[in-house]
């Protein structure tokens, strides 16, 4: 969470008396009279009102504070979508396309877990609320030519589809989806060096040709072989408009309803640069 600081300034009057020699008034000229009580209060009052005027010229003035759609005054407090211990079901596919329509084609569907419960820390195969799943996926020769693949990700409520046209089956407030690019485009140097005694080069005849084929630099597509999916387990009464960085990224309202979706990431914070591969017909 973000911490505002604001700091209180304190402006005053500081009034400074002199002494030095005067001279005699001349003779039969009467002193100036004592400033009454009243015209003291109205000096003091006056100072305020230009310190007053002036600190407010220059006050930044106060945001509005945000509304609901009915205007209403402040909006409320929402809630998490899924409350705790709501049994889900995952589905993830893996496919060509940014959008994903391809419900219907088993092929694309990569893993399918029922039954899981939200919240729930000592389930799994090692009691840490952890699943994992292994398998192979087919890639086409677009994708090895450096074309983009992606992964879908879906928790529905259990016993609801995440394909919008199986209308029985499918409810908006009951799907939580996310996706991303699964591949890296990463640049390969070509270096054609030569032994300084023979004249030859050591570098690989294939790695030769690719250099001719496609010039110094050659931008090769790669993929990591593990992706860590984290589904957090929040219920903060979060306010839209007030959530602050960097979880306003992550926290996604309905328009409608004004609740929020659960957080759904991709956690690749331990897939290190040398754990890709390159992506080709291997």
């Amino acid at each position: 969470p973000g911490q505002v600081s604001s700091s209180n300034g304190a402006a005053g009057a500081v009034t400074g008396a002199g002494t030095g020699t005067g001279t005699e008034s001349p003779p039969g000229q009467q002193p100036a009279p004592a400033p009454n009580a009243w015209q003291v209060v109205k000096g003091v009052l006056f100072r305020i009102f230009i310190i007053w005027a002036i600190s407010s010229w220059f006050r930044r003035a106060p945001t509005p504070q945000e509304s609901d759609g009915d205007g209403n005054g402040a909006r409320s407090p929402s809630r998490n979508l899924f409350p705790k211990d709501t049994l889900m079901d995952l589905h993830v596919y893996i496919s060509e396309h940014e959008h994903f329509t391809d419900f219907n084609l088993s092929s694309a569907l990569f893993w399918e877990k029922r039954d899981l419960v939200y919240g729930d820390w000592s389930s799994g195969e090692n009691s840490d609320g952890c699943y994992e799943h292994a398998g192979e996926v087919d890639i086409s020769q677009s994708v090895q030519r450096n074309g983009s693949i992606y992964v879908h990700v879906y928790f529905t409520k259990s016993g609801f589809h995440p394909d919008p046209r199986q209308k029985s089956l499918y409810r908006r407030l009951a799907t939580v989806h996310t996706s991303r690019m699964i591949n890296k485009y990463k640049r390969r140097r070509f270096q054609k060096t030569k032994n300084l005694l023979t004249g030859e080069t050591e570098a690989d005849p294939e790695m030769i040709k690719r250099a001719e084929d496609f010039g110094p630099v050659e931008v090769i597509s790669h993929w990591h072989p593990n992706l860590t999916i984290n589904m957090v387990d929040d219920h903060t009464p979060w306010v839209r408009g007030s959530v602050p960085p960097p979880l306003d990224q992550y926290v996604k309202f309905d328009a409608l309803s004004g609740d929020y979706f659960p957080i759904v990431y991709f956690n690749d914070y331990w897939n290190l640069q040398r754990d890709y591969f390159p992506i080709n017909e291997s």
